[in-house]
């Protein structure tokens, strides 16, 4: 099966996009339209209103209310599913079998069993399938891993991460108000920070302890303690009441480095003596943050460096397809979030720690 970059190199790849919702409309598209050698042709929603809005603001003109008239090489060479995640499997399923190229938003499915369907899926076509982690493609976590990578940290201690992001009552759709449906902050927050963990050092996530408070909503916040297979003592602290943040922090024996993922200047490096209050770090850091400003003021409008990791992820994906080379994001990436995920939602449910390998197929529900 010829890839679709080889079917016409002469004009741009063609994405379809399954599912119109505020990811979709403010991130996605956004990102897409800086996205160089692709352009979106169509986009699918079962909310006619919401879908025909989207796409006239975004000049989108094939509108379809069905999932599956997108799946078709007549409209698009490359689909994302960005849907709510208890139809990921499904949907990315039937468009790898239709031979499209297809980006999977995260969590990848709610379950083990969904998650082995669809990476078995993919094995069985040459079509590329990634999902959708685009912090990985966040500027300063790219440079930390570097740096993390380079040695300058010393033996790697702890890792500390935080992911706030608030959301009210009146505009939380139904899934995302309880855990089995993805919603909560276990999953729908902490899979991005069980991937970053796995990205930045190369490792795998032993076993965990979760605490989570619930609300109206399903863990409305949690913390989850984790031990890493290089030895490292993981803590993630997420929240979908508080204001927002995405923070992490690794300490070595030889330094330290701190990424605040909404600032332009957000990376901190310190020596072992070193301290934040110190003359040193604090002349760094305005430096830093003047050579930094004009950058910094340019991507604003298009949410800074975490919009442009949706931008990344996205170009990332393309490049692939016309080189025909594996997306760095894998299926099997997202299989082992959600596995940690599975793990801390069973823990949170027990009150015991659990091991990742050991965590039950199916999300324990909340309550």
């Amino acid at each position: 099966m010829k890839r679709a970059a080889e079917t016409d190199s002469g004009r741009p790849l063609r994405i379809a996009l399954v599912g119109a919702g505020e990811v979709t409309e403010h991130k996605h598209l956004r990102a897409l339209r800086e996205v160089r050698n692709a352009t979106v042709v169509a986009l699918a929603d079962p909310n006619e209103e919401r879908c025909q809005r989207v796409a006239d603001r975004y000049g989108i003109k094939r509108r379809f209310t069905h999932a599956h008239l997108c799946f078709t090489r007549d409209v698009a060479d490359i689909v994302g599913i960005l849907t709510p995640p208890c139809a990921h499997a499904e949907l990315a399923i039937e468009a790898l079998r239709a031979g499209q190229h297809v980006l999977t938003e995260k969590p990848l499915a709610l379950s083990l069993p969904d998650c082995n369907e669809l990476v078995a899926a993919s094995h069985d076509t040459t079509s590329l399938s990634m999902t959708g982690f685009h912090m990985r493609w966040h500027r300063l976590l790219a440079r930390a891993r570097e740096i993390i990578a380079s040695g300058q940290l010393g033996q790697l201690e702890t890792v500390r991460a935080t992911w706030n992001s608030p959301r009210g009552d009146d505009t939380a759709p139904l899934w995302k108000r309880a855990r089995v449906t993805g919603g909560g902050s276990i999953v729908e927050l902490g899979v991005h920070l069980f991937d970053q963990w796995r990205y930045l050092f190369g490792v795998e996530v032993v076993d965990v302890f979760a605490r989570a408070r619930h609300g109206t909503r399903d863990d409305e916040c949690a913390t989850i303690s984790a031990t890493l297979s290089n030895g490292m003592l993981a803590e993630a602290i997420v929240s979908e009441r508080t204001s927002h943040e995405i923070e992490i922090e690794v300490s070595g024996d030889q330094g330290r480095l701190r990424v605040s993922c909404q600032r332009f200047d957000g990376l901190d490096v310190y020596t072992r003596r070193e301290t934040a209050g110190m003359v040193g770090p604090r002349a760094r850091g305005i430096l830093r943050a003047v050579r930094e400003l004009p950058r910094g003021v340019a991507r604003m409008r298009s949410l800074g460096d975490y919009g442009d990791s949706y931008r990344g992820q996205w170009q990332h994906l393309v490049d692939c397809v016309q080189a025909g080379r594996r997306p760095a994001c894998s299926l099997e990436d997202g299989r082992e979030a959600v596995r940690v995920a599975l793990a801390a939602a069973e823990s949170a449910r027990s009150g015991r720690s659990v091991k990742v390998a050991e965590a039950p197929a199916m999300l324990a529900a909340a309550r």
